[in-house]
């Protein structure tokens, strides 16, 4: 990922601030203290069971912050 973001700063002068992570299964929240070091804000997850997608949707929680597993992912209480 970091030599993708070296590519689209160096040639566009661009860092991107959102990703998509197409297979999602079995990542840990250690992946979005990761993300947030390498700047990504927002990362959509393109790959989830079916009986997570229908207890989110039923439950109205699509949308969920995903918790780094260290303080370092703005101010947390």
């Amino acid at each position: 990922m970091m030599k993708g973001h070296e590519f689209l700063k160096k040639e566009f002068d661009f860092i991107p601030k959102s990703g998509w992570l197409m297979n999602s299964a079995g990542h840990s929240s250690t992946n979005a203290r990761l993300y947030a070091d390498m700047g990504i804000e927002t990362l959509f997850l393109g790959s989830l069971s079916q009986n997570e997608m229908e207890k989110r949707y039923k439950d109205k929680s699509l949308n969920f912050l995903w918790k780094p597993s260290m303080l370092n992912f703005g101010h947390q209480k």
